[in-house]
């Protein structure tokens, strides 16, 4: 048996011989040697007599022939064990060396030092665990080789029984030679049979040739002659191809089974032709009608280049057959399939033929062909010492997984392409394999391709993560084909100015680098030879880059005014402190124009070459070196200047650079001041692509400042804030004049201010407004490093005031016609004369610039102190109430509340009527001029005003009062009694006219009147005319525009205004005369008469003889009367201010069942 190892060449054991007496005995001898030594041993023949046996003559002839015995392969097993003891002595020869080696142990026990413990788990000493070491290496030789010699052991006893195997060997081996013998003998039979039939020869009919050689014909066969066709005409050939191809359609389209591939097939000319793409075309055809017959092979070609000529001779012979068989047993399927596997073999040898020139040519010694099982394996770059790679290009199933579960899915081989990368497989979709234009070197070159491509792009990614290229500092790009790879190729941008371009060589694989231009090397004089290569390499290249971007940098910032902070000025370590540990280089500058606590910093890196915003500490004393506080880089993930560095760039550098340094500033102010939140932080302020300035956005609300923030008194807007709590702050450049920084603060309003626009224009240039209402700019001017913070927050809050105004004015249904921060103009009538202003005045004297966030934050003061004043067109009725609207505008007669504003607006409204009567009585009759002798009026407050006749002591008192949820003027009679019994007369007269009167819009109550506001007008004409007609005949002098009738005229001749005020109620809806707009909200509507809120405070301005407005005016008329007597109830002040009408309280009446109520 070969392989089995014996102790000799005996396989019954040694020193045991085998004779004829064991044959008898039933032992077959193993000594015999093959039949080709003709049985003789190498000491002489198998039968040579034993001279000291007898032999039996006639048993030796009766005995068949010995079994020829088997020993090829059998090997002593003695060589096997003296192989093996010389190897193990030769292990433990370099185990010994090995072990006495110190460098080697120390190694060796460095590497297994994590897990050798000892049994304690305590590590041991270094000398201890190296004894361990060579001990455990001493153990494991030992079992490696005690495991060999087992082995061993165990065959030498295999060895010792292995001659009954032996012998079933001779057995089986003589048993295949007699089957071999019977065969040939069959074949030999069947062979000598085919050949006599040649030899055979008929048995001579005689009977039928006697009667031929004498009659001449035979009786028995009939006589048939052949009678040829007659010749086709053309008109019959074509009528004939048209029937096959009938034939040949009618078979196709519904008998025959037709194969996917044959699916595009063209009948013509009798035949059938299936087109294969890329493959073949083949025709067929028929021979008969019948669907069940056959297809025959007519001809073939190949629609593949390069392809072989078109069988002719004896291979179109065998082809036809082969097809005509295939067509016979498997129809259509099986020719498709024979065909099919016929192209693919020729395609794989046509590309090894191709591969093998390749080898031989061009590509000599770069490449190794082989074929093994119709599979073509080509290896490429054979000479790089690295895994290897090679494509192959072989015969595939063609089936997919979805049909590999379902068997009964016919799949067609196909030839495909296997690529292993590196000992690895990958993807092989994206190369050129042309089916049909066979190349074996367009193969090579685009598996190259995608694999420089797949090198170049490794390489390229690891470049990108780094952050100098990552952060599009440098740049790095990247150029791949997958079919040239000469195409191939990786730009590495060094620096600014300098180039590398790294390619992979096709044919060998070898690495070229090419850098253009050549690079200065003034900075590069440290060369170590200690480093390794690719360390030096990269610290000479990263020394060489920052000097040269330093070099630039200087040169560009001293043309821009920029200047350098020398060594003397600040200490390097302290500078170097604030960087990261990786900068190889860094330069500080600063500008004469910026604050002297900011400065930037340029530093550079293998991580990126990048600006810092610089924070100084101002030395103490003024020759004292800066201290560097912190650093903030501001190119992110741009890396300063996206092009490269010249004189244009550089000021585009120098614009963002001063900008970011502006909002650095200001962030760091919103920092100091934590109740105020923004956005984003500092560490995020960085420069954005093409040097854009980032923005802040400011969180804004006014009550959630510090009250060292806001203006006092604050607004009291209970309602939606009209900004919006997010503001933005930007850097829009430099002032060329002042060298300051343009900085634009971006907000938007809560809800749309239309007209806003139209009403600044031209008056506030620090503030602009969007067309449509939405939105608002604030510009500020100030040195870049000084923050605007704090004058932000008070624009903001005075603009607040301004749109809250705005608002209250159109509420009112007031036109306004411009305004600023600190001024807001309107209309409050139609006349022109009716123009009023209300001036917010701050006082500034908190806003210190000196002062830091944190001081500031730390004082009690506020921000700012607001005076609110008005002012009035010169020839208003309302410049004689003037300092008490500013009082109530101020609040000083009460809590402040910002419906103050609401308040005067209201008052203005409500006295306009009794103003311009009261500016009309007043003009002297004799000159048509203000002033008038004979009257004297006198505003206690903007609601109370006294009229005084001095030369008959008469005094009259008008002032407002509620009555039905409608404002009304209250006529009272203030005159002594005893200057009243003087003048019986007179006050017949007024009791006539006005006391005891009901006219059009105002009636007499006994001791005075009521009056509408539309009416009150003509109340005081009816009284001035009384009285000036008294007084012209007590002195005689007539008096123009005033007669005993009382029928005194209104301004501008208008007639006053007749309402009902009986004691039926009319729809309590005023009439709004012309100039008197926003009286219609005083009715009828929950909020009329907020403005109330703010009358009591002409009390605090009167005498005793004074009356006031106070108290809300609910929605509910019955509660606003409730609410209005219960505060009258409540106020006795005024009691003694009325000694004419002592008995009639607060509640007035005329006798008719009218009553009223004054406002307090």
């Amino acid at each position: 048996m070969p392989g089995i190892i014996m102790d000799a060449a005996n396989a019954s054991g040694p020193g045991r011989e085998t004779t004829r007496h064991d044959v008898l005995q039933g032992a077959v001898s193993n000594t015999s040697l093959p039949s080709q030594n003709n049985g003789n041993y190498s000491n002489g023949p198998a039968h040579t007599k034993d001279a000291t046996k007898p032999t039996n003559p006639s048993l030796d002839d009766s005995l068949p022939p010995e079994l020829v015995h088997i020993s090829q392969g059998f090997f002593p097993l003695g060589q096997l064990i003296n192989r093996a003891a010389q190897q193990c002595w030769n292990d433990l020869t370099d185990l010994i060396a090995e072990l006495a080696d110190p460098q080697t142990t120390a190694l060796n026990s460095s590497s297994h030092a994590a897990s050798a413990a000892t049994a304690n788990g305590k590590y041991p000493s270094s000398q201890s665990a190296d004894h361990a070491q060579k001990k455990l290496r001493i153990l494991e030789f030992a079992q490696s080789k005690r495991a060999d010699f087992i082995k061993i052991l165990v065959l030498s006893q295999w060895s010792r029984r292995a001659a009954d195997v032996s012998k079933l060997i001779d057995i089986q081996a003589f048993i295949r030679m007699r089957y071999d013998c019977y065969n040939g003998a069959i074949l030999s039979i069947g062979e000598m049979k085919r050949d006599l039939i040649r030899a055979q020869t008929a048995n001579p009919d005689l009977a039928v040739a006697l009667e031929v050689l004498s009659t001449g014909k035979v009786a028995a066969m009939n006589e048939c002659s052949f009678i040829p066709p007659k010749p086709l005409t053309p008109k019959m050939m074509l009528k004939t191809l048209r029937k096959i191809n009938k034939a040949i359609r009618t078979r196709l389209v519904l008998h025959d089974q037709i194969p996917a591939a044959f699916t595009n097939y063209v009948v013509h000319d009798g035949r059938v032709t299936f087109k294969v793409p890329t493959e073949f075309e083949v025709d067929l055809s028929i021979a008969q009608e019948d669907r069940s017959s056959q297809f025959f092979f007519v001809d073939i070609r190949f629609l593949f280049s390069p392809s072989p000529p078109k069988p002719t001779g004896r291979l179109l012979d065998e082809l036809d057959n082969r097809v005509n068989a295939m067509l016979m047993h498997s129809g259509l399927t099986g020719c498709f399939n024979l065909l099919h596997n016929l192209v693919l073999s020729n395609k794989i040898t046509i590309l090894f033929h191709q591969a093998i020139e390749l080898a031989r040519g061009p590509w000599l010694d770069t490449l190794r062909v082989e074929v093994l099982h119709r599979t073509l394996v080509v290896q490429y770059w054979i000479n790089r010492p690295r895994p290897k790679s090679w494509i192959e290009i072989g015969i595939k199933s063609g089936r997919r997984k979805i049909q590999i579960q379902d068997c009964s899915t016919p799949a067609s081989p196909l030839l495909g392409l296997r690529w292993m990368r590196d000992g690895k497989e990958v993807q092989s979709k994206y190369i050129k394999f042309d089916l049909e234009l066979l190349s074996t070197e367009a193969i090579l070159r685009s598996v190259i391709a995608l694999h420089v491509s797949y090198l170049l792009q490794s390489t390229y990614v690891g470049l990108s993560q780094g952050r100098l290229y990552a952060s599009g500092a440098l740049s790095v790009s990247l150029q791949t084909s997958m079919t040239e790879p000469g195409d191939c190729f990786l730009d590495v941008q060094l620096t600014k100015g300098r180039d590398l371009r790294v390619m992979i060589e096709p044919v060998s694989g070898t690495i070229i680098f090419r850098s253009t231009p050549l690079l200065l090397n003034r900075h590069d004089m440290d060369r170590s030879s200690e480093k390794p290569v690719v360390d030096d390499i990269l610290f000479r290249i990263s020394r060489l880059r920052s000097a040269a971007a330093v070099d630039e940098v200087e040169s560009l910032s001293s043309a821009f005014g920029w200047q350098t902070v020398n060594s003397r000025d600040i200490r390097g370590e302290d500078l170097r402190r604030i960087f990261p540990a990786n900068t190889l280089r860094s330069i500080l500058f600063f500008r004469k124009s910026w604050e002297r606590n900011w400065g930037v910093a340029y530093t550079c890196s293998m991580d990126g070459d990048h600006w810092w915003v610089v924070e100084l500490r101002t030395p103490s004393s003024q020759k004292g070196p800066l201290s560097p506080q912190s650093a903030r880089m501001v190119t992110g993930r741009y890396g300063g200047s996206p092009h490269r560095l010249n004189y244009g760039s550089f000021g585009q550098l120098d614009h963002a650079l001063s900008g970011v340094l502006a909002i650095h500033a200001n962030a760091r102010c919103l920092s100091d001041l934590h109740g105020i939140h923004h956005f984003p932080s500092l560490p995020s302020l960085v420069l954005g692509p093409h040097l854009h300035v980032p923005n802040i956005f400011i969180r804004f609300r006014t009550v959630s400042l510090p009250p060292a923030l806001q203006i006092s008194p604050p607004i009291a807007n209970n309602g939606k804030p009209p900004i919006k709590d997010t503001i933005r702050l930007s850097f829009r450049g430099i002032d060329p004049s002042s060298q300051c920084a343009v900085m634009i603060a971006y907000g938007y309003f809560s809800r749309e201010i239309k007209g806003i626009s139209l009403l600044a224009v031209r008056l506030d240039r620090s503030v602009a407004f969007q067309p449509n209402g939405r939105a608002f700019a604030m510009r500020f001017l100030t040195p870049v490093g000084q923050p605007v913070i704090i004058q932000l927050l008070a624009r903001l809050q005075q603009l607040e005031r301004i749109i809250s105004t705005l608002e209250i004015l159109k509420r009112k249904s007031l036109k306004p016609l411009s305004l600023t921060l600190t001024r807001v103009r309107f209309a409050y009538a139609a006349e022109g004369n009716a123009r009023a202003s209300i001036n917010f005045n701050y006082h500034e004297q908190a806003v210190l610039s000196g002062i830091d966030s944190i001081t500031r934050l730390s004082k009690q003061a506020p921000l700012m102190i607001l005076r609110t004043t008005m002012d009035f067109h010169p020839q208003s009725p309302h410049r004689r109430i003037k300092e008490s609207l500013t009082a109530t505008l101020n609040g000083t007669l009460r809590p402040r509340t910002f419906t103050c504003i609401d308040t005067v607006l209201q008052l203005l409204i409500v006295t306009l009527p009794v103003l311009k009567a009261l500016d009309h009585i007043s003009i002297d009759p004799h000159a048509d001029l203000p002033g008038n002798s004979r009257l004297q009026i006198i505003s206690r407050s903007s609601k109370i005003f006294h009229l005084r006749y001095p030369s008959v002591r008469y005094r009259f008192c008008i002032y407002a009062a509620l009555r039905r949820d409608r404002v009304v003027w209250v006529l009272r009679d203030f005159t002594s009694p005893a200057e009243k019994d003087t003048r019986e007369p007179l006050e017949e007269k007024l009791r006539e006219t006005i006391y005891n009167a009901r006219r059009d819009g105002w009636q007499g109550m006994g001791n005075g009147a009521l009056a509408d506001s539309e009416s009150v007008g003509a109340l005081l004409s009816t009284l001035h005319g009384v009285m000036t007609d008294y007084l012209s005949s007590v002195t005689g002098i007539p008096v123009r525009g005033g007669g005993a009738s009382g029928g005194g005229t209104l301004p501008d001749g208008e007639k006053p205004v007749h309402n009902n005020f009986a004691g039926k109620d009319t729809d309590n809806k005023s009439k709004t005369q012309s100039g008197q707009a926003g009286m219609t909200g005083l009715q009828g509507h929950p909020g009329s008469m907020g403005w109330t809120k703010g009358l009591a405070a002409a009390r605090q301005t009167t005498d005793n003889s004074d009356i006031g407005m106070a108290g809300h005016a609910p929605s509910d008329p019955g509660a606003m009367k409730q609410k209005l007597m219960s505060a009258q109830n409540k106020d006795n002040r005024n009691i003694a201010a009325r000694p004419a009408v002592n008995g009639n309280s607060k509640g007035i009446s005329n006798g008719n069942g009218m009553a009223f109520i004054t406002i307090d």
